[in-house]
């Protein structure tokens, strides 16, 4: 009776601890696909011409980023902040070279894919904040 209350014991603390790993994992999956979907929205053909179109969603990229720092994933979102500003800077005061837009995009998107979460606040198993 012993051996199976040890058994039983350790798979819930080891099925509870994998499912807090999880669970993190995907909280930050989805915050990139987000950032992604955010990108990717944005277009550069328009009645204005060249320029940054359908940018109504750009102000959410600091959101997410803030959220990825509340995860403790320093690196992801101190780039999703850092493609904030290329973007918005764009938005705001745009260059005369169409071609950096494309390239604007075109390295967020790459960035955005390429985030990596922190390992450490992913496999902590003392910090149970999602």
């Amino acid at each position: 009776m012993s051996e199976f209350l040890t058994n039983l014991i350790m798979s819930l603390v080891t099925g509870g601890y994998m499912g807090i790993v999880v669970s993190k994992a995907v909280a930050f999956s989805n915050l990139k696909k987000e950032a992604l979907r955010i990108i990717r929205t944005i277009d550069t053909l328009g009645p204005k011409g060249n320029y940054f179109h359908n940018t109504e969603r750009v102000k959410e990229l600091p959101l997410l980023s803030s959220e990825l720092l509340g995860l403790k994933h320093q690196g992801a979102g101190r780039e999703l902040m850092r493609i904030f500003n290329a973007v918005n800077k764009e938005i705001y005061t745009p260059s005369e070279d169409p071609s950096l837009r494309s390239k604007i995009l075109e390295e967020s998107q790459v960035t955005v894919r390429k985030l990596k979460p922190s390992k450490k606040p992913l496999f902590n198993p003392f910090d149970l904040s999602l």
